[in-house]
Formats: structure tokens, C-alpha cells, sequence
């Protein structure tokens, strides 16, 4: 996998052996080496250099000013003794998943919480975390299970609603899963 520029400056290759099947896989590039003239950037391609056929889903682009400092972190190892500068609800690891999967999030507060996980028809089908945490880093591990039923392979989302118990301030946000079997 090559990435590059439209002036043609090329980015560190990723080889195609480093990116498994079915697999998520994170790909840091400052933005110093993403547009080293410092132009316009309007598109980013990926392309596999064999020339097979690949189909590539980007998931997860976030763009961090050289001042904002460090990004959050993107995987379920969070730094010690770092504090979350805001409420984050974390894309799950591994997904695809069967059957497990970790659902990671960032508290800045102390905070009531819910985790829940829905099907496509909106139904809940579990709740994973329904309580008042503390501020930092959390995470889950959820078993696609129902009442102790497997659950079918497909599509679930998963929502984050927390309330600050120190102002009062509300987050909700979603994010979608894959469970195959």
C-alpha cells in the first residue's frame, strides 16, 4: 500500500504483508510528512502498488494541530496517570469481532454512565455498563450474547451516555460494530 500526495510525494510504505485480512489497522502520519510543501491537500489515495484489486474501508480520519499536543489514544492501552481532556467513547477492538470484542472510553469527570448495544431494528441487547465511574480511562469487554444466546452475526452499534456528576453536562454518542461468525 502506497500513500501519496497529488504533487507525488510519497508517505512510509506500508507493506502489504503488515496488513492482515479483516483487520483493523492504524496508520499515523504527522501532518509535516502529509504535505511536506505545505500545499493544499484535497484528497488522500490509497492505492496497492501489486496492482490486484483491493478494497480498502477507511474508518476512523482525525486531523490534530502541531498545538493540541498528543492525540487520545486509539486502542484500549491508555498512558498512566493521563486524565481524558474530554468525554470520548473509543471505536471497539477487534472489529470485525467473534465473539469478543473491548469497548474503551474516556471520562474527564466523575460521571453516571450507560453503555448499551443495539441491533439494527434499534433493539437494546445488552448493557454493559450502567453506573457512576470515575474520572479517566475505561474499558469493557462485551460477549455478543444475549440472556446466554449467542447473538447472529451482523451489524450492532453501541452508545455512550454519560452525565457529569460535577456540572451536570450531558454526551451521547454511537458507533457501529461488526460481529461475524
Amino acid at each position: 500500500m502506497l500513500l501519496q500526495n497529488d504533487q507525488g510525494s510519497q508517505f512510509p510504505l506500508v507493506s502489504y504483508w503488515d496488513v492482515p485480512v479483516n483487520r483493523w489497522v492504524v496508520v499515523s502520519l504527522p501532518m509535516s510528512q502529509l504535505n511536506p510543501q505545505n500545499f493544499v491537500v484535497h484528497r488522500l489515495n490509497i492505492m496497492d502498488v501489486s496492482g490486484t484489486t483491493t478494497t480498502y474501508f477507511l474508518d476512523d480520519l482525525r486531523f490534530v494541530g502541531a498545538s493540541a499536543g498528543a492525540s487520545p489514544p486509539t486502542n484500549p492501552e491508555f498512558p498512566a496517570g493521563v486524565m481524558p481532556a474530554r468525554l470520548v467513547l473509543y471505536q471497539n477492538f477487534p472489529n470485525p469481532f467473534n465473539p469478543i470484542t473491548r469497548i474503551s472510553f474516556g471520562l474527564p469527570e466523575p460521571s453516571m454512565v450507560r453503555l448499551s448495544v443495539f441491533n439494527v431494528l434499534g433493539q437494546k441487547v445488552a448493557t454493559p455498563v450502567d453506573g457512576e465511574l470515575g474520572a479517566g480511562y475505561h474499558s469493557t469487554e462485551w460477549s455478543a450474547t444475549q440472556n446466554g444466546a449467542a447473538l447472529p452475526s451482523g451489524l450492532y452499534f453501541y452508545r455512550l451516555d454519560a452525565r457529569s456528576a460535577v456540572t451536570g453536562k450531558e454526551f451521547i454518542e454511537t458507533r457501529r460494530m461488526l460481529l461475524t461468525r
